[in-house]
């Protein structure tokens, strides 16, 4: 439920359930609107959400990472983030679909 106060909440998902290679998280607001995040885990083997949810101003982020917010993997020159060097390259793969339906008032 929205609050009064203003509190940010942000959760790590590790260990992620994949198809053929591939994360998904989803996401369907009261009224209908739907967003669903897919993208390779190989390379984004983590996921945060994050959540400001104040009272008239609620939002959340869906973010696909290959890096530590907090915690001991945090810690280090690079902050558990992979470094590419001169000339090396980083490619995944990531699809939002985002949708509007009429939501179902009959319940």
């Amino acid at each position: 439920e929205p609050i009064d106060r203003v509190d940010e909440v942000v959760w790590r998902y590790d260990g992620l359930v994949t198809t053929d290679g591939y994360a998904q998280a989803a996401v369907t607001s009261p009224t209908g609107l739907a967003a669903t995040l897919r993208w390779r885990a190989a390379e984004l083997p983590l996921a945060y959400e994050w959540v400001f949810p104040p009272r008239g101003t609620w939002a959340l982020g869906l973010e696909p990472a290959n890096a530590p917010l907090w915690g001991p993997d945090r810690a280090g020159e690079d902050a558990g983030a992979p470094v590419l060097q001169p000339g090396e390259a980083f490619e995944t793969a990531l699809t939002i679909r985002c949708s509007l339906s009429t939501p179902d008032t009959s319940r």
